[in-house]
């Protein structure tokens, strides 16, 4: 009947037959029904249309900090939350504040054919981005500490003038102690006990002043998250196992 025919061929039609209709529902899938308003304004390279665009094709809720952060930092933030509020205010844009966050997404009206995101997929990328929040503020307080600890410890400068305040008497030392070393006078058993005492005091001093140089290093590690051994050469800290010295035993 003719009825049928014009029916199959409406269904021909639509569906292209092989080839040709494939490639013409895939083009039908590719174009989205929006308004001819939204389009031109998404035309252009400036940030309002670059911004408006990148909500449109991601279609789904984000805060003026995502955006920065898909758009590489290109655009201010202070930019993108004004053009935000500008689009929320026009109606391009809908807008809903959660825990003094705006959280902005494509107004679905604007679609023609396009499905619309339901109240409850909204909820849930808002609680998603809660939960983000929370991590971000987990993450901002352990850097505030690690800000707080660097802060107090002292600076190279610092390290330098102190490392050069004791430079003198270690010198002073060593040249006493490669002269004893020379030195062939033979010691009453007084003298090499007093002798003994103070080999043993500046042993003692040694082991004091190397244990505190290493609790400095080891917290200076702790609040950079490093290695002890890549502070040391951060500071450029020269040791006694660099040096070849060791601590002698202690006299009995």
């Amino acid at each position: 009947p003719a009825g049928k025919e014009n029916n199959k061929e409406e269904e021909e039609t639509e569906g292209g037959g092989g080839d040709e209709g494939e490639k013409k529902k895939k083009k039908k899938k590719k174009h989205k029904g929006i308004s001819s308003d939204l389009k031109n304004k998404m035309k252009g390279g400036d940030a309002s249309a670059q911004i408006l665009k990148l909500l449109f094709q991601k279609n789904r809720p984000f805060n003026a900090t995502n955006i920065v952060d898909i758009m590489g930092g290109k655009v201010p933030k202070g930019v993108v939350q004004g053009t935000l509020d500008n689009f929320a205010k026009s109606g391009e844009v809908c807008m809903k504040e959660v825990a003094k966050n705006k959280i902005y997404w494509i107004n679905q009206e604007q679609f023609k054919t396009s499905k619309k995101v339901s109240p409850e997929d909204i909820k849930n990328e808002i609680d998603e981005m809660d939960e983000q929040l929370q991590e971000l503020g987990s993450e901002l307080g352990q850097l505030q500490r690690e800000i707080q600890h660097l802060e107090g410890a002292p600076l190279d400068s610092e390290l330098d003038a102190m490392l050069a305040e004791q430079q003198g008497p270690l010198d002073a030392l060593r040249a006493k102690v490669a002269t004893l070393n020379n030195a062939s006078v033979a010691l009453t058993p007084a003298q090499l006990t007093k002798k003994k005492k103070q080999k043993g005091k500046y042993r003692d001093e040694w082991t004091k002043r190397r244990r505190q140089c290493k609790e400095v290093v080891e917290h200076l590690a702790d609040g950079l998250e490093k290695k002890v051994k890549d502070v040391e050469k951060m500071l450029e800290l020269e040791t006694d196992e660099m040096a070849g010295c060791t601590i002698p035993p202690k006299e009995s």
